[in-house]
């Protein structure tokens, strides 16, 4: 997984365009390196990562004020979101902080209807935010990501999970939640929209 992240970070961090990177590449790039989000002549463009089956993918969120336009679009490459969301701004219903890692945008149609998202400098926090407890699990389990040899989801803890491991959501750092609140309003401005406290 940490390999994964590193390589959306050090994609991220270069032009949008960029095809792919190598794994030295990726090492080089610190996590908070990428320059994440850039207003020039009323088109907002953010860098982000999307919560997608339990991996981070990133791709780029662009508001275009002047066309009235919210388009959202996987970068290239093994990291890059395969889902392309383009709607207007009278069909973005809402955009508002996660109590989760990240922000949402909501749709009011469409295939993809609501998108999670996060700056890519803390595009770990989707995987990050949960921990177990009381368990001998020496991994971070998201919740409902543990299935039975059929596929059906298997608790974790609580009691349907019996004496296993217990999961727990971990505090978001105020610097990750200060970027995400940062980047919630600026879609938001941009969409016309009152700003979130």
């Amino acid at each position: 997984m940490r390999i994964l992240i590193g390589l959306l970070v050090a994609a991220m961090a270069g032009p949008a365009q960029q095809p792919g990177v190598t794994k030295d590449q990726a090492g080089a790039a610190p996590p908070g390196s990428a320059d994440w989000m850039s207003d020039d002549e009323g088109i907002l463009e953010l860098k982000l990562a999307h919560e997608e089956k339990g991996r981070p993918d990133g791709g780029i969120l662009r508001v275009d004020e002047n066309r009235r336009l919210v388009v959202w679009e996987g970068i290239p490459g093994e990291v890059g979101c395969k889902l392309k969301v383009e709607a207007s701004f009278d069909e973005v219903e809402n955009v508002n902080v996660s109590d989760q890692a990240g922000f949402v945008v909501e749709f009011k149609s469409g295939k993809n209807r609501k998108l999670v998202l996060i700056p890519v400098p803390h595009a770990w926090w989707f995987k990050q935010q949960w921990m177990t407890q009381d368990g001998k699990f020496g991994q971070n389990i998201p919740e409902g990501s543990m299935r039975d040899r059929d596929g059906s989801p298997v608790a974790a803890g609580g009691a349907a999970g019996g004496v296993g491991p217990r999961i727990k959501h971990r505090d978001i750092p105020k610097d990750v939640a200060a970027a995400t609140l940062k980047a919630a309003n600026a879609v938001r401005m941009a969409l016309g929209r009152g700003l979130l406290h």
